[in-house]
C-alpha cells in the first residue's frame, strides 16, 4: 500500500492533467463535438453560432486546451521531485 500511495503522491498531477487533456483531445480525434462548444453555446450570440468559423474556432480552442493540459501533465512529475525528497 505504501508503494501505491507514494506513486499517487508523486504522479497525481500527471494523472489529473492527462485525463483532462485526453477529455479535450479525444472528441477531436473521434470527430465529435469538443467540450468548448458547450461553453460557446452559453456565451455566444445565436447569429454567431451559424457562421462557418464557429466550428473551426471551437476545435482550435479545444486543441489548444488539450495540448496545454498535456504539457502540464509532463511538468507534473518534475515538480513533484522538487517537493518531495
Amino acid at each position: 500500500m505504501e508503494a501505491v500511495l507514494s506513486l499517487y503522491r508523486h504522479y497525481s498531477p500527471a494523472l489529473l492533467f492527462t485525463s483532462l487533456g485526453m477529455a479535450a483531445l479525444l472528441p477531436l480525434a473521434l470527430g465529435r463535438e469538443p467540450f468548448t462548444v458547450y461553453f460557446a453555446l452559453r456565451q455566444t450570440p445565436r447569429w454567431m453560432l451559424r457562421t462557418p468559423a464557429f466550428a473551426s474556432i471551437a476545435r482550435v480552442l479545444a486543441a489548444f486546451w488539450g495540448l496545454l493540459l498535456l504539457a502540464c501533465a509532463a511538468a507534473g512529475p518534475a515538480g513533484a521531485a522538487d517537493e518531495y525528497p
